[in-house]
């Protein structure tokens, strides 16, 4: 086995105890540059935090995300969908009756207030004003017919 593989080995063990690791961390076990702790972590298939500025990463045999495809470690909140945005939209688009900011950000383990009003306009999502609520649908007609039904 040669080093690389050694030490990508230790840093996956590492993985199963720590569950989460920052890049800093990650650039001490490989005793490497940034941008070759980025090329592991993308050859990992590794997922970074939607929050905490997106500095938390973790691998996939680690992450125990939920139905919704979500997975909490710490203070760190990841998604199986990748980015903040990318999430909601995923998570509006599987909702059967759309969601509220508030449902949204219940889910997310965020204040909505943070994030919501980057996604109002947002092309893949459209909102629609019920019951006094703004209630985020999906933008694809079909889908958004069902969520209204």
């Amino acid at each position: 086995m040669g080093a690389v593989a050694r030490a990508a080995g230790k840093v996956l063990a590492r993985f199963q105890v720590a569950k989460i690791m920052t890049i800093a961390e990650l650039m001490l076990l490989l005793n490497c540059s940034m941008r070759t702790v980025h090329r592991r972590l993308k050859d990992w298939r590794a997922v970074n935090s939607y929050n905490c500025n997106g500095r938390f990463y973790s691998v996939p045999q680690v992450a125990q995300f939920d139905a919704d495809g979500l997975w909490r470690c710490r203070a760190a909140f990841f998604s199986r969908h990748g980015n903040l945005t990318e999430t909601v939209v995923a998570l509006v688009g599987a909702a059967p009756a759309g969601l509220t900011a508030a449902e949204l950000g219940r889910k997310l383990g965020l204040n909505a207030h943070s994030f919501i009003s980057r996604l109002a306009s947002h092309p893949r999502l459209t909102r629609k004003r019920m019951a006094g609520l703004h209630v985020y649908l999906s933008a694809d007609t079909a889908i958004a017919r069902q969520q209204l039904a």
